[in-house]
């Protein structure tokens, strides 16, 4: 286990049946007197060596993975989360930027399937489970911001609002905003019946094709009260 982890939300974490993978949240995600961000990845997916379904199945995989390519290691390769970084910094952030920045914020995967391949899409269960354990992750954490990382989910509109019903939130809908470069930026408002609120921003997954510049601007937009904090 990472010395940079918080797990006092573990025993919450456990009760909901759907969750697979326990989300990261660093040591420092209830400390900070800033917005609150969990970051929204899509899914986890068998990537051919050996071992690999052994290492999936492991409810801890997902802190394995955040911690191997951030705090333990804030120089690995790993496009999906150096462009995050690039894109939330507006820049390259230093080692120990990226290091006081993972240790502050959550990290959570939508779908709690593993797939096959990185071929294989997730389908409208995945969406239908995923977004329902969404909902109750944010009950539990209560970040300010969602930054989904790829838009994709967004696109499961019917999958959401049963979600938030279950769930006892609210919202008026996912909003489609302008395009930036050959995506259109999302955006949408929840807030649950005891008052809890969160928003939701959703840009182009960070990997390939990416420019961090333009989804910078875009995130500091929406997310100004947040973005401003981070140096």
């Amino acid at each position: 286990m990472s010395e940079h982890i918080n797990t006092s939300f573990d025993e919450k974490f456990n009760t909901i049946e759907t969750l697979k993978w326990l989300p990261w949240v660093g040591k420092n995600y209830t400390n900070i007197e800033n917005k609150k961000l969990l970051l929204v990845a899509e899914s986890h997916y068998d990537w051919g060596e050996e071992g690999a379904l052994d290492d999936l199945e492991y409810p801890e995989f997902t802190r394995w993975f955040i911690s191997g390519h951030t705090v333990d290691n804030p120089n690995a390769t790993m496009n999906v989360l150096r462009n995050t970084e690039r894109a939330l910094f507006y820049g390259n952030p230093t080692n120990e930027q990226k290091i006081s920045f993972w240790k502050s914020n959550g990290y959570f995967n939508i779908v709690q399937r593993i797939l096959s391949s990185r071929q294989e899409r997730p389908n409208d269960l995945d969406y239908s489970i995923g977004w329902d354990t969404f909902f109750k992750v944010i009950n539990i954490l209560k970040p300010d911001y969602c930054l989904f990382c790829g838009v994709e989910a967004s696109n499961f509109s019917f999958n959401f609002t049963k979600a938030l019903e279950n769930n006892n939130y609210k919202s008026e809908g996912i909003k489609w905003l302008e395009m930036v470069g050959n995506t259109y930026s999302r955006i949408a408002n929840v807030e649950c019946e005891d008052g809890y609120k969160c928003k939701l921003v959703f840009m182009k997954h960070p990997s390939s094709y990416f420019s961090w510049e333009s989804w910078g601007d875009f995130i500091d937009e929406q997310m100004s009260d947040y973005t401003t904090t981070l140096t």
